[in-house]
């Protein structure tokens, strides 16, 4: 009994120090700012990011994967574009695809050479963030337990994963918009 008692007192001694110190007081924040409901959508969008990263060197590119890079080099089969200031900027590579990859990628081809893990990270990471907004959507929509569950899902989901990972066409940044929009819209009925 008394060596239970001790320890008990020893912890109270031991968290009544770290509360003053820099680090208890960051702890007390981060534990104020970030639910375990949020930690579970973080560690889920880690988890996309990590098992991304182990999987993307396996496979080479794909067609639709690189199919953007026709307008930022041979530019020859664009469908539709503009001229501005002596430079032809691609609006449409297909009557049914448009540039925006393109002109996202454009700048940071500029910094990393083109190569898998150029085309690969960045949509990863996408993924990973389209993954905490879909949390946002859901915890908005329906509450907390729904909004983790689906978080967890999504995440762990196979073809989520594969069509991120390799975005055949620009479908991570499609999965991106639409969620973001669709969170844009919610939040806009919510408040307003």
């Amino acid at each position: 009994g008394g060596l239970c008692r001790q320890a008990a007192l020893g912890d109270a001694l031991s968290v009544r120090r770290t509360r003053g110190t820099r680090i208890g007081r960051l702890s007390a924040i981060l534990r104020a700012a970030v639910s375990r409901a949020s930690a579970v959508a973080i560690a889920s969008s880690l988890l996309f990011v990590f098992v991304g990263f182990a999987f993307y060197p396996l496979a080479g590119l794909e067609d639709d994967e690189a199919m953007f890079a026709s307008a930022l080099y041979d530019q020859t089969g664009i469908v539709n574009s503009v001229k501005f200031s002596g430079h032809r900027i691609p609006v449409m590579l297909m009557s049914y695809l448009g540039a925006l990859k393109s002109w996202i990628y454009a700048p940071l081809f500029w910094f990393w050479k083109p190569s898998p893990t150029s085309l690969r990270v960045p949509a990863l990471l996408l993924g990973a963030l389209t993954i905490l907004l879909f949390y946002r959507l859901l915890l908005r929509i329906a509450g907390e337990r729904a909004a983790v569950v689906g978080c967890v899902l999504l995440s762990t989901d196979t073809v989520w994963f594969l069509t991120t990972c390799f975005d055949w066409g620009p479908v991570a940044l499609q999965h991106f918009l639409l969620v973001s929009g669709a969170l844009s819209l919610m939040r806009f009925h919510q408040e307003n």
